[in-house]
């Protein structure tokens, strides 16, 4: 868990929508990274690509 929270701490969000609900996500560059992390909350949401904003950014991935 601790490997969790560091990572969240890093490059993780919080965001509350207008009816309360909280969601947090994770982004990273490596699919694989993610994907230990959804595993070790034993979550089922899926991993998604949000392409690249411009030539100077990469791909990255998102768990929400």
């Amino acid at each position: 868990m601790a490997y969790i929270l560091g990572f969240f701490a890093a490059d993780g969000e919080m965001f509350i929508n207008s009816e309360g609900s909280r969601y947090l996500q994770f982004t990273s560059t490596d699919y694989e990274i993610l994907e230990k992390i959804r595993n070790l909350l034993l979550a089922k949401q899926k991993i998604s690509l949000k392409k690249k904003s411009s030539k100077d950014h990469k791909d990255c991935y998102l768990f929400q």
